[in-house]
Order: structure tokens, then sequence, then C-alpha cells
């Protein structure tokens, strides 16, 4: 039974001691689960002797996924005491992986963005995909790729070596410089599949690299026949392909790889718009071209292209969510479910991935999680953010980029000047680095001078709130003088902070993410950009957001000190009870303090 253009249902019944015969019409990836198991179940695929899914320690779920071959398989359960099992033909669901530390225990994978230990991404990653792209062939310690390796192979998971042939390079103009860099022993080995990034469109020498690359391709697929390819074309709102000569065969090049089983990737980095129309043409609108240039191109390209997202939300870094006021949950759910349910992208749906986990903040990473799980593994059709909702434009904050001065805030400063507007040009685009906005986004900013006489204060009243239900607010400060003058002395942003009338904070889901750079081309910036993430549970439906310049132990700045504020994000807060608020507080404790 089709369940949507990602999943198919090839089983589903009771879970009982036995064998369980399932048919794939064709080769792929099968997702089989036990639910609401107890005890310690096992299922063995195909007359082998070891389990492949079973209980592992800590995890919550019971469930596997594996690639097999088209026709009859058998899967049988030993030691079943109730529940169901279900038997999913699903497609390539695929995420970067950065595995650079032991895995076996609690550690931090990158502790210079958020801190996110292996748990998390045991409890909100794992399960959720089938193939890794892996960057770090270049290691010097060649074991940690090995025992990462191992790990992703005990789950089953295909694994990719991932290289860079950026598009723009004229010194790899050559078939043999191509071929010479795909094969590099730090890039490629044998076993693993291909995964090639920052491939362009519509530049000429990406079109010149094209038929490089193509010459390349097919004779790696001869040489080694079962290694796929999958192929990145690197950010660009509005690409198609639409030039047949050299187009025609990089397409065909790349989906004949591995008897067929390569992909055309394309990195499909949409931004919430501050309205739904221009977020569906400037997303939707994009990929459903982008789907049918290679239809055109390529007719028998089935199955060959796997949208590509990313979490690139930082500012200071690269941001894909440039404007506040929006909830990028709504965004992602609204994407993946229209590339689910539209049959516009059943005939080119490969599947679907994903990179920059380490970099978004945790309530979007775990939203992520559940929008694959829900679309792409449990053939979910049903919207998930009416279910939760979540809503494009929450319209809880107003002026959250202060670009209307001061605007529907109130204004407390202790002396006169205390609080002010101010426009720094390109403050949103240059410094920030917001993505695919306006111009002028982010330039406003409310500046806080410090005074001996107490604090600067600012604050809004907040409606539509529902009682009991948990906010997450986050807002970006910066040392004032510092993003006036780039090349002094960079000083810590530390004494503003947010609090609310009518609302319980929780202490310890509150984190502090800086960012020692302000981006851009001038590499001799020194600026601290701070992202605050506080999250408050609602005790009524109306509260007072207020904004002072105090530290979170009510400390001040020595007076004169002026701090930026914008980028005030608030907006409903993703959780499933308390169970895993726990979890959450346990894994943020003290950050906001480091």
């Amino acid at each position: 039974v089709r369940l949507n253009n990602f999943v198919t249902r090839l089983h589903a019944g009771g879970l009982v001691d036995g064998v369980v015969r399932y048919h794939r019409p064709k080769a792929g990836w099968t997702w089989i689960s036990f639910d609401d198991a107890q005890g310690d179940v096992e299922g063995f695929l195909d007359f082998g002797a070891v389990p492949v899914i079973y209980r592992r320690r800590g995890e919550r779920r019971i469930e596997t996924m594996r690639y097999q071959k088209a026709g009859w398989h058998q899967l049988r359960v030993v030691g079943a005491r109730g529940g169901r099992v279900r038997v999913h033909a699903v497609k390539t669901l695929a995420s970067a992986a950065w595995l650079l530390k032991d895995y076996a225990g609690d550690c931090d994978f990158h502790l210079g963005f958020y801190r996110h230990p292996y748990s998390f991404y045991k409890r909100y990653f794992f399960g959720e995909f089938n193939t890794v792209f892996q960057n770090n062939w270049h290691e010097q310690d060649g074991s940690r790729d090995d025992e990462s390796n191992g790990f992703y192979a005990e789950r089953g998971m295909r694994i990719c070596s991932e290289i860079c042939i950026p598009a723009l390079d004229p010194d790899r103009l050559s078939t043999e410089r191509m071929y010479a860099r795909m094969m590099a022993p730090q890039a490629s080995r044998e076993g693993c599949d291909l995964a090639i990034d920052e491939t362009g469109i519509t530049h000429t020498l990406s079109r010149a690299c094209h038929v490089y690359n193509a010459d390349a391709i097919w004779r790696i697929s001869k040489e080694r026949p079962r290694q796929s390819v999958s192929y990145f074309l690197c950010d660009s709102p509005n690409a198609v392909f639409e030039d047949p000569i050299p187009q025609t065969t990089f397409i065909s090049s790349v989906i004949n790889s591995g008897g067929g089983t390569g992909f055309i990737v394309p990195e499909v980095y949409s931004a919430p718009q501050p309205d739904l129309a221009t977020s569906i043409e400037k997303g939707e609108g994009h990929f459903r071209r982008f789907a049918k240039s290679i239809q055109d191109m390529v007719p028998g390209a089935t199955d060959s292209i796997q949208y590509h997202f990313a979490t690139y939300i930082d500012l200071g870094a690269w941001c894909d969510y440039p404007y506040p006021e929006t909830d990028l949950k709504f965004h992602y759910d609204h994407f993946v479910r229209t590339l689910a349910t539209d049959p516009a992208f059943a005939p080119t749906m490969g599947g679907l991935s994903r990179s920059a986990f380490p970099r978004g903040e945790e309530e979007i990473l775990r939203w992520m999680s559940l929008v694959v799980r829900h679309y792409c593994i449990e053939g979910g059709t049903d919207d998930l953010s009416a279910k939760y909702g979540f809503t494009l434009l929450p319209g809880l904050v107003r002026n959250c980029d202060f670009a209307q001065g001061l605007a529907g805030w109130t204004v407390a400063p202790a002396q006169a000047g205390g609080v002010a507007a101010h426009k720094v040009e390109n403050y949103g685009r240059d410094i920030q680095r917001r993505k695919k906005a306006a111009s002028g986004t982010g330039d406003g900013l409310a500046v806080f001078t410090s005074s001996e006489k107490g604090p600067n204060r600012i604050s809004q009243r907040i409606s539509g709130l529902v009682p009991g239900r948990h906010y997450a607010l986050m807002y970006c400060t910066v040392d004032y003088d510092d993003l006036l003058d780039r090349r002094g002395v960079m000083h810590e942003v530390t004494a503003l902070r947010a609090s609310m009338q009518g609302a319980a904070e929780e202490l310890d889901l509150a984190f502090v993410h800086r960012t020692a750079h302000g981006g851009g081309k001038d590499k001799t910036t020194k600026l601290q950009l701070v992202v605050n993430r506080q999250v408050f549970r609602a005790e009524a439906e109306t509260a007072t957001l207020t904004f002072a310049d105090r530290a979170f132990d009510g400390s001040s700045e020595k007076p004169g000190t002026r701090r930026g504020l914008n980028y005030i994000v608030f907006r409903p807060y993703y959780n499933e009870g308390e169970e895993e608020l726990a979890f959450l507080r346990n894994m943020l404790k003290d950050t906001r303090k480091k």
C-alpha cells in the first residue's frame, strides 16, 4: 500500500513469534519496527544467524533500516510478548555525520557550536536516517573512521565518503583532474559510495565542469560498478537544468552510477518568508521547476533526486532563518509534507537528506527528526504543524528587529537616551549573515547605554499565550561600539537579558551561543555576536516581556557601555512532555554560564 511519495507499506500485523514474509518489487531501503514490544524480542532477516532488530541499550525504539534486493524476504521473530510489527519500503534518508570522538561514551561532538552530546544524536538522529555522508576521511587518525564506520554498519547504514570539488575551480577543468580528485585515497574508499559537493548549475565554469565530471564518473562506473555517486548542487534558489548538451550526460552519469542508484542532490536551502505565498513560491516553486527540468532532460530519471536541506540557522555564520517573526518549524514541516504528498514529486523522489545538525539549536533539530520520521518513515500525510499548533507567523512579539524604531515597545531608560533605536547598514546581511531576505533586513537595533543609576528596560505586552505551554525566546546581542569599529578589541557581551512577568522561566533549558566573528569578507573583523535562548512556561494568556541591560546574575557593565539588541524570536516551544524536558534539562544545564 503506497502511503505517500516516500513510503510504501509492505506488512503490518501483530508481533508474534514466527516468520513474516513480504515482497519488494524493487531494490531499496526497508524499515522494520517492533511497536510496543515487551521483553527481549529479536528479528532475523533472510535466514541470517545474527539479529538485526533488537532492543539496543538506551534507545527508545526497536527498529532498523536495511537495504534489500528486489523479491521476497522473510523476517523471523523470536521472543515476542505482544505488540505489532510494521515493514515499510522507504527512500534514502541521508545526513552528514561528524563522529570525531569516541562514540561509546557521552561525548560532545562540536563544543564550538551548541552542546549536543552523543546521547542527543542517539535519541534524535540514528533512527531517522539510513545513509551517512562522512567528510572526515582526511583525519590522520584513520581509526576514527574505521570505528564510526563499524558503528554505522551494525545499524545497516550506507556510508558515503564526501569530497568537495568547487564548481568555480578552473584548475580542475579536465577529465583526468576530476577523476584523480574523486579517486584520491583520502577522498574515496573501496566499498563506500561517493558524495561530491559544491558543483553549481548556472555559471559558465559550472557547465564546463559538468562535461568533465560526467566523463570521470562514467570511468569510475566501469572500474567500480557498485559505487554510486551522490552529486550535490550548491545552493542556488532559482537554478534548474536547461542546457541539454553538457547537462544531459552529467545527469545520466550520476544517476546510472552504482547500477542506477546514484542521486542528483539539489541543496534546497529555502528560507521562511514573512508571508506564506512568498515562502511557497521561493521554496516549492523552485523544487517543482527543478524536478521538471531533470525529467525533461532525462525522461527515464526515476527516483533520481535526493532533496537536501540544512539547518544553517546560526547568525554570524550562515543563516537561512532571516525573519525572526516567523516560526521555522512550520516552514520545514510544510516543505517536507509537500514533497511527501504532492504527485508532482513522485516520479523523481529518491529521498531526503540534511546536514549542519551540530549548528541548529536543539528545538529545531528535534522537530526535524520528528518531521522526517512522520512523513518519510511512518508514511504520514496529516499536517504536523496543525497538530502541534505551529503557524508561519505566531504574531506574539511585534517589531522584532526594530525596523520601526521602538514602536510597540515601552521604553523605561535609567536616564535620558539610555535606550535608542539605531540602524547599521548591512548589519543583518553582512554581519549576521541573514540569507534570502529583503535588503535592509536586520539592520535595526535597540541600543542600551549602561548607567550607574540603574538598568535600562524595554518591554512589550504579549497576548494569545496558552497557559501551561512552553515558549522559546531567542535574541541576538552585540557590543555596539565593536559593531561600529570592527578592528578594535572584541568585547564579551554579557549584560543584556530577558525576563517575563506572567511566565515561569525554565532556567535549565537556556543556553548562550557566541560567534566570535562577524562574517563578511573583512578578515580583520573582531566582533562577537551572542545568541541567547530562554524557555518560558506561560502562566496566563498574557505576559510582559522585558529586556534589561543586566546579566543573569544581576550585574551590569561599566557606565557608558553600549549593547545592541535585535532578532527577537518568540515562538511556541516544541516538546513531547515532562520526560523529554527532563532529558533536555540535563543536557543543557549550566551551558548558559559558559
